[in-house]
């Protein structure tokens, strides 16, 4: 009855209550993806746990789906070996409701992760092969192949392409199915438009961003972290400082919940730009030092490397008067 009438979940809870973990399997299966789409993170949790490992390990698209998790909750380390699971894995049900093949949902997916642990040159590798795997036009996956692909592109440096491929993600969007997907890739897409000066458009397109994430439920995910930084970006050209170090400081905090390192360090370096214009340079060489642990961390961050170089070669503030020689060696000690 629940799922005659399109209550997908108290299905599941009532098939797993009855025994029936085939079907609670399926339906989770073919509806696990809509669900993370739309925020129910710990819904698709609940169900996945319901499971034995048998019941997942037998079904890839289960397989992607804890992969899937993986990505959301910002657990890196089990992602890669949940995929190369489902490559593996049989496909026990002829109904598909994902990309045309398991390769390319796990190509897109390694894509992600990828990106999120700084492997740029790895993440663009596999972006560009998921583009390959999915033809279809009228799949979600589509859209979540081509968002991966713009964000990797933005940290490998091809601004043109990034956007190319950042409007593509936009425009293939459905309702429902690539809400992630779509925030994301306007986050990028606002930073784009604010480092080329065209603070503007660059406002209305973090407002687009911005409003999805609350129509989705989606104010505390780390998805809508690049979409502030330009917003506090945009705030501090126009001279509005505190409003732009407050809003810099959060997307640092949604960042960490992410994992997303390369993301991290941005946020980082924006929120030390704007103390430091702020007046308050001594608090700018926190965050700055951060960013370069951050990076340091990431097998290969792209231009973020150089731009972290930049900072470090910046001139030390001039002193108001000479330190003694007792000061000097106070400081050795």
């Amino acid at each position: 009855w629940h799922r005659g009438h399109g209550l997908v979940s108290e299905a599941i809870h009532h098939a797993l209550a009855g025994g029936d973990v085939a079907e609670a399997s399926e339906l989770a299966a073919l509806h696990w993806n809509d669900f993370l789409n739309q925020g129910r993170l710990e819904t698709v949790a609940g169900w996945l746990d319901a499971f034995p490992d048998e019941v997942i390990l037998g079904d890839a698209r289960l397989c992607i789906a804890r992969a899937g998790r993986g990505v959301a909750l910002g657990r890196r380390d089990e992602v890669e070996e949940w995929l190369d699971r489902a490559e593996a894995a049989p496909l026990p049900s002829l109904v598909r409701h994902g990309a045309s093949t398991i390769e390319a949902e796990a190509t897109i997916y390694r894509t992600t992760n990828r990106f999120m642990t700084g492997d740029v040159s790895r993440a663009l590798e596999a972006g560009r092969r998921a583009i390959e795997l999915e033809q279809d036009e009228r799949s979600p996956w589509r859209c979540m192949a081509w968002a991966a692909l713009g964000r990797t592109l933005f940290w490998s440096g091809d601004a043109g392409e990034s956007e190319y491929a950042l409007h593509e993600a936009v425009r293939r969007s459905q309702p429902s199915s690539n809400n992630l997907s779509v925030i994301g890739a306007l986050g990028y897409l606002a930073v784009l438009h604010v480092e080329r000066g065209e603070l503007d458009e660059a406002e209305r397109i973090v407002e687009d961003a911005l409003s999805r994430t609350d129509a989705y439920g989606f104010s505390e995910h780390w998805v809508q972290a690049m979409a502030l930084v330009a917003r506090a970006r945009v705030l501090a050209e126009q001279g509005a400082l505190p409003a732009a170090e407050a809003l810099a400081a959060r997307a640092v905090e949604l960042t960490r919940r992410g994992s997303v390192r390369i993301e991290l360090a941005y946020a980082l370096l924006a929120f030390a730009d704007i103390v430091e214009a702020a007046g308050d340079g001594a608090a700018a060489a926190a965050p700055r030092r951060e960013a370069q642990e951050v990076v340091d961390r990431c097998p290969d961050p792209g231009i973020l490397s150089r731009r972290v170089g930049r900072m470090e070669r910046r001139p030390a503030p001039a002193l108001g008067e000479e330190l003694t020689t007792k000061e000097l060696d106070v400081l050795r000690l």
